[in-house]
């Protein structure tokens, strides 16, 4: 079964969020997100794709390199949109401008374990089992100990 999670940012009021079908526990996508994509840019980056099958350190195929659903570049991420030719979806959300993240709570469900956020310039984690977010960076020093 795969580990299902939320991926997104917050800017102006406004939350974008996509789906991350496989993966989605800290020790993949909470690391990559941590060591890859650790700015607004970056957020921002993996946003504008729409829904992923699943992330990996590379947003985007070498040059020349085929890559879809079926056959991967290794080490790209995959794209609902863009890979599997299924629609964009990119979820948009208002939320308090104090605090956003007590807004993006909600966005755990039953089938959904984590949610990333970029908010202040660092990423933010929420699992299922806890009713608030907390930096990632501090989930990922517990996994050290």
């Amino acid at each position: 079964m795969s580990t299902r999670s939320n991926i997104g940012y917050v800017e102006d009021g406004k939350a974008k969020v996509v789906y991350c079908h496989s993966d989605g526990y800290l020790e993949w996508n909470g690391k990559l997100l941590f060591k890859h994509f650790n700015s607004l840019e970056k957020a921002k980056e993996i946003v504008v794709l729409g829904d992923l099958s699943f992330l990996e350190e590379k947003l985007y195929p070498s040059d020349g390199i085929e890559h879809s659903f079926d056959k991967r570049e290794s080490g790209v991420t995959v794209a609902c949109h863009r890979d599997r030719g299924e629609e964009l979806e990119i979820n948009e959300y208002e939320v308090s401008k104090t605090n956003p993240l007590e807004d993006l709570k909600k966005l755990n469900s039953f089938t959904i374990e984590y949610v990333y956020i970029f908010y202040q310039n660092q990423w933010w984690v929420k699992h299922i089992s806890v009713n608030h977010f907390v930096l990632l960076k501090d989930e990922l020093n517990k996994l050290k100990d």
